[in-house]
């Protein structure tokens, strides 16, 4: 099954906390058709999570789903304006819709927030060479894929903050 990409993610404003979701493929984009949409049973409601399964099944290009699912969006009125940090896009650093605050040095005293793709490939560059296990390598391919388009910095984020918290280095989360 494909997760069909997105030539570019639609920013949408969900859930409860109201938080922006960054939704880079259809994948995403059915979940929260099926999940957690505000305006359910609607012509643009049903036509978004129709396209967006087709593409999912390989039956429809990723294009479509992305068209429909922006105009689910604008009739549900959660649509959100994208917003990026002149300073990560200059740099290319892919922000985490929420930062992710680690302990840092040898006793764990200090912290570290890490609010970027880039700043977690940082601290994965640093991580000790003798804690590189298969969770460490998996984390890291999903991270770095998203400076390649792979996977999302939504994605990068929930398996850095995985790892931090699996290695109980993460502070909150």
């Amino acid at each position: 099954m494909e997760k069909g990409w997105f030539d570019r993610p639609i920013p949408v404003v969900v859930g409860t906390v109201r938080t922006v979701h960054q939704v880079s493929n259809a994948r995403e984009a059915a979940h929260l058709l099926i999940n957690r949409w505000p305006r359910q049973g609607t012509a643009m409601h049903i036509r978004a999570r129709t396209v967006c399964l087709a593409v999912l099944h390989g039956q429809q290009k990723p294009v479509e789903a992305r068209e429909a699912f922006a105009d689910a969006a604008r009739e549900a009125n959660v649509l959100a304006k994208a917003t990026v940090d002149i300073s990560d896009a200059m740099d290319g650093s892919l922000p985490f819709d929420a930062p992710v605050r680690i302990r840092t040095g040898a006793t764990g005293a200090s912290s570290r927030l890490v609010t970027s793709v880039q700043g977690a490939i940082d601290v994965l560059i640093d991580w000790p060479q003798s804690r590189r296990g298969p969770a460490y390598h998996a984390t890291r391919d999903i991270v770095e894929g998203a400076i390649d388009g792979q996977t999302t910095p939504a994605e990068a984020r929930e398996a850095f903050a995985a790892l931090s918290d699996d290695e109980r280095i993460l502070l909150e989360d």
